[in-house]
């Protein structure tokens, strides 16, 4: 039994999105809930 963690980051190694799964699921099917999980925030200026 083990743990992969699957860690998405911008071009400056910046995290912004960290899930989990075991170690016996194939990558591919964490690729959609890492993506999903991006928080993005958009900022009015005036």
């Amino acid at each position: 039994m083990g743990v992969k963690r699957h860690i998405l980051t911008d071009g400056n190694g910046i995290p912004l999105a960290i899930t989990l799964s075991g170690a016996n699921v194939h990558d591919k099917r964490n690729v959609k809930d890492t993506l999903n999980s991006i928080l993005v925030f958009s900022y009015n200026f005036v």
